[in-house]
């Protein structure tokens, strides 16, 4: 059932980030830098790194409760993504609290999010006054699945994202994990696209 697969990803989410713990990756965050500005802006333009806020009641309820937490207390990681890293408070809560509870981590994943509402999220927490050691961002996925971007577009969105909590805050350890993979059939188009976005 839907449980036993969540379940399954979670283990396999929880296995992702500890064998990758000591990798600050953020794929072709500075490349090409020697390209001249209106370039560098004509590829980042777009959807996917236009900050934007979700409708939904809910989702701004969930971002209030996460700027009280932040404007409390400490917290030495930061869990950014969506549906994935939302879901620790349910079908992964064990993992939850047995790995990232005692690693002081506070989860800001958000169920259906897309680079954009991540973007604009980060825009409007609280900066801790101290600096988290770790942020663990895992993004994108719903920009190809249920949005309109091309892999290229939800990539730059990423990387934007990296480069947003890069400027708040630099002493700290970024790790932007790869897509897991979507949907069954091996020969689904969403599985071609997260591969191409994770190269």
């Amino acid at each position: 059932g839907n449980a036993s697969i969540n379940v399954q990803i979670m283990k396999a989410y929880i296995t992702y980030i500890f064998l990758s713990c000591s990798l600050i990756f953020i794929p072709g965050l500075f490349a090409n830098e020697d390209r001249d500005d209106s370039q560098k802006s004509n590829e980042v333009s777009g959807p996917s790194v236009t900050p934007q806020p979700r409708l939904e009641e809910w989702w701004f309820t969930r971002h209030a409760e996460n700027i009280g937490k932040m404007s409390k207390g400490e917290f030495d990681l930061l869990m950014l993504g969506d549906s994935i890293t939302h879901n620790f408070e349910s079908v992964g809560l064990k993992v939850w609290e047995k790995y990232f509870e005692p690693r002081k981590a506070i989860n800001l994943g958000f169920g259906g999010d897309r680079t954009n509402h991540l973007l604009w999220r980060i825009e409007h927490l609280p900066v801790l006054k101290k600096a988290p050691k770790g942020a663990v961002v895992l993004i994108g996925t719903n920009n190809i699945c249920w949005g309109s971007d091309k892999p290229r577009q939800a990539a730059d969105g990423v990387k934007e994202i990296a480069k947003k909590l890069n400027t708040i805050y630099p002493q700290t350890e970024i790790l932007v994990l790869g897509l897991l993979p979507r949907r069954r059939e091996l020969t689904h188009p969403h599985r071609k696209q997260i591969i191409e976005l994770n190269s």
